[in-house]
């Protein structure tokens, strides 16, 4: 089984709709659809 875990810059990126966005897109459907497990990185130290 796959499983994600999001960094929170990309997540965000994603969500304002930043220029490289699109390489996050596609995952949030993928994973709703196939009811793939997903987490977010709450860490951030940059």
């Amino acid at each position: 089984m796959k499983r994600y875990v999001f960094d929170s810059s990309a997540l965000i990126s994603y969500l304002d709709g930043e220029p490289n966005s699109e390489k996050v897109a596609d995952y949030p459907e993928e994973i709703n659809d196939k009811e793939l497990d997903a987490f977010l990185c709450v860490i951030n130290l940059g």
